[in-house]
């Protein structure tokens, strides 16, 4: 832990490089490393150390009494830990422009920030995020933006470098199809040289090639040969079709519960804010237990989210439910909320 944040320090407080003239003078490595163990390293320990005794009591307690309350506070404190690594945004759920949420992430950079990591389809509520006017403003002030898209991706129309992102990730087994293990790396052109390549092995491609990124040995062929199959049936039905139907679907149900008593719906209410995925609690229920509710009383499978402010079942219908299924859906939540 403590050579990792020594690493990070070191790319916060200084270029590493090798100077180019022969009477350069030597770098004070001393005193970078000496403000880098002032400024970030004790600070920074401290926090992980804190936030890893809290996580390491909450699953002793969790072993001791495996109770849903156990269990949240676990997850509650694992939240915390993953938070003293990076600094973490919170997003409204129904904001009211894209610069509002493009304000958020410029008010959160400061001069030691290097990177933004941005959600495209923040996969907890179904968010969609205004990717490309974030990363307008933040390539403006010399920050690199990485995107999560690995809902994204086979989910609706877009096209990557319309989104002026520096990196690009996605799954391809999520809403493409393909098979799991499948994914996606998209890397600007002129950003390759400066990234090390999986391993240093000094193996071809180039180094100005973001191939020297998918170097990883020996994988399942089985699974690169199926992607072409999963391109061509989501290709039948189209991006446009396909992005319609997934929004039909959601606008259908959430629209059907917003405003019901005891339910809370997590995902915005502005259509061009969502596509296929929607998230919704009820007042004083767990989302563990409203999702073991859903399966076990009514045969209806959800994911319980319970981090990030959010609480309630991520639901997600793919192009083939049928409104009627959905309507079972409503009634269950309408059921579930009204005893809540």
């Amino acid at each position: 832990m403590i050579r990792r944040l020594i690493a990070l320090s070191l790319l916060v407080v200084t270029p590493l490089g090798a100077a180019s003239a022969q009477d350069a003078p030597v770098p004070d490595f001393a005193g970078y490393i000496a403000r880098a163990v002032e400024t970030v390293i004790v600070p920074g320990f401290a926090e992980v150390d804190a936030a890893a005794t809290d996580l390491s009591a909450n699953l002793t307690a969790l072993c001791a009494a495996p109770t849903n309350e156990t269990l949240a506070t676990v997850s509650t404190a694992f939240q915390r830990i993953v938070v003293a690594w990076a600094h973490v945004m919170s997003l409204p759920i129904d904001p009211q422009s894209d610069d509002e949420i493009v304000q958020l992430y410029a008010d959160a950079i400061t001069p030691r920030t290097r990177l933004l990591m941005v959600c495209h389809m923040v996969n907890i509520t179904g968010q969609i995020l205004p990717v490309g006017k974030i990363a307008d403003m933040a390539r403006a002030r010399g920050v690199d933006v990485m995107v999560d898209g690995a809902h994204a991706f086979g989910h609706f129309d877009y096209k990557i470098p319309d989104l002026h992102c520096d990196y690009y990730g996605t799954s391809l087994h999520k809403w493409l199809g393909a098979p799991l293990g499948a994914g996606l790396l998209y890397v600007r052109h002129d950003k390759p040289t400066s990234l090390w390549p999986i391993f240093g092995d000094g193996a071809n491609p180039a180094d100005d090639d973001a191939l020297k990124l998918n170097h990883t040995g020996t994988h399942p062929v089985h699974t690169d040969l199926a992607i072409a199959d999963a391109i061509a049936f989501h290709e039948t039905m189209g991006i446009e079709r396909k992005e319609a139907r997934l929004r039909y679907l959601t606008t259908y149900w959430t629209r059907k519960l917003r405003g019901t008593r005891n339910v809370v719906l997590n995902t915005p209410a502005d259509e061009r804010r969502y596509c296929g995925i929607g998230n919704v609690g009820v007042s004083g229920m767990l989302a563990t237990d409203l999702a073991r509710t859903l399966l076990d009383r009514y045969q209806i499978w959800t994911v319980g989210i319970e981090n990030a402010g959010v609480h309630g079942v991520r639901v997600t219908p793919h192009v083939f439910v049928m409104p009627s299924e959905l309507d079972t859906f409503v009634k269950a939540i309408g059921e579930i909320a009204a005893s809540a």
